[in-house]
This record gives C-alpha cells, sequence and structure tokens, in this order.
C-alpha cells in the first residue's frame, strides 16, 4: 500500500511539472502573448474597411490607471469605424498593461481603449477595462488577469473618416512580481509531500 501511495504521488507530481507545456501548447493558438520585458509596437491606419459601430464611448479626459476605471458611457455620433488588437497576458500573474498611444496624423480623430476577452461594439459597456480618456498623444493603463485575453480599440470620433497614421507602444509594467504563484506553491506542497513519504517509506522497510 505504502509503495502504491508514493507512485501516485510520484505520477501527480510530474504531471503538475508537465502541466505548463501543455498549457503553453494550448495557448499558441490563442492571441500573441505579452510576457516582462515585451514591448509591442503596432503602427496602423483608418483606410475605411475596418468595421463600423454606432457612436463611441465618452473622451472624459481621464487616462486609466493599473486600477482601472469606471465605464464612462456612450457618446452619440452616429456611425464610426474601429479595429481591434487581440493579445494575451502571459507573465503568470494579473498584470498591468500601459498603452502609449500615438495619434499621429489622424490626430483628434482617433482614440483608444481596452476591454478583456473581447469587445461588442453593440454594448460597449461590457467588458471594458479603461481608455486614453482624450484623443491627444498619451498613456493609459489596466490590470487583466493572469492568463487572460485582451482587446485595445482603436476608432474613430466624428464619423466614418479615414487617416493616414497613428501607432501605439503595449507594454506590462512588472516593477511588482509576485514572488510566487498558486501553481508554484502547488508543485512545492506536492513534491514536499512526496519527499515525507519516501522518508516514511525507508524507515519502514528499514
Amino acid at each position: 500500500m505504502k509503495k502504491n501511495a508514493t507512485i501516485a504521488v510520484m505520477v501527480l507530481a510530474l504531471a503538475l511539472l508537465l502541466a505548463p507545456g501543455f498549457i503553453g501548447h494550448a495557448a499558441a493558438q490563442a492571441p500573441p502573448p505579452v510576457v516582462c520585458g515585451d514591448t509591442i509596437s503596432v503602427t496602423d491606419s483608418i483606410a475605411g474597411t475596418e468595421g463600423t459601430q454606432v457612436d463611441r464611448i465618452f473622451r472624459d479626459a481621464i487616462p486609466s490607471t493599473c486600477a482601472n476605471k469606471a465605464y464612462p458611457g456612450l457618446f452619440t455620433v452616429g456611425d464610426v469605424y474601429y479595429e481591434t488588437f487581440y493579445y494575451t497576458n502571459a507573465t503568470g500573474f494579473d498584470a498591468c498593461y500601459i498603452v502609449n498611444f500615438d495619434t499621429g496624423s489622424c490626430g483628434a480623430e482617433v482614440h483608444a481603449s481596452a476591454y478583456l476577452n473581447s469587445y461588442d461594439p453593440n454594448n460597449q459597456g461590457v467588458n471594458y477595462l479603461g481608455d486614453l480618456g482624450s484623443s491627444s498623444p498619451g498613456s493609459f493603463s489596466f490590470t487583466v488577469p493572469a492568463g487572460q485575453t485582451f482587446v485595445i480599440v482603436v476608432n474613430t470620433n466624428t464619423g466614418l473618416n479615414t487617416c493616414a497614421d497613428y501607432s501605439f507602444n503595449l507594454i506590462p509594467d512588472c516593477s511588482t512580481v509576485p514572488a510566487t504563484n498558486d501553481y508554484g506553491m502547488v508543485v512545492f506542497a506536492v513534491l514536499a509531500a512526496l519527499g515525507s513519504i519516501l522518508v516514511i517509506s525507508r524507515k519502514s522497510t528499514a
């Protein structure tokens, strides 16, 4: 019985140690992962081929922080263009992401916001995380749970207008990194239990 228990614990420990590889393989099908040390740089335009939505979120002049912010509500402007950029928080912990947004030649015609998991242009308050607050070059931030997908949304402000270029950098703020995540604690506990069982087993057969 003791031998069987030892084998069972060893199998469980091995499964836990191999799990990240399987998880990582599945995550390969997800949006691009962003980890500590990454800087994702995007330059794009509004060409008139983007999706359209009715109205846009209200620019309240308050850029969101790592604490996120309350949804500011809609502003009625009629149809506008929007496009989305999907990413995955692959840091291994709840991370704050910083977006440095440059309006470029699009100027006051574009605005940027962020959403968790997905973006619904017909219900812009769902999954809202934060936004730039204005249509001037600047930065905003928001926190994304570990392993979750998030979306950067760029929309026009005054109608179905096109413009030549805007850009943004996406950077995870890893200045405060948890010393040990929950997964690490589980593996540690299992290995500790395995060590204890092996010691007891040796004593009983001595």
